[in-house]
């Protein structure tokens, strides 16, 4: 079996629901292949249309 490496840009969201019962998302992305490794965008404040453009390994 080869094993070679993902990698995963996470760029924007559009027009999210609202979830806070208080203005708008703090909105963030969770990414994992696995339990034991989890990698997460940082928290974009206030918004229901973020952007991020980061990248992940």
């Amino acid at each position: 079996m080869s094993h070679g490496t993902l990698q995963v840009t996470v760029v924007e969201a559009r027009n999210l629901k609202d979830q806070d019962t208080l203005g708008q998302n703090d909105a963030y992305i969770e990414l994992y292949l696995d339990k034991d490794y989890k990698q997460r965008t940082t928290t974009i404040k206030d918004t229901n249309s973020p952007t991020w453009n980061e990248t992940f390994t």
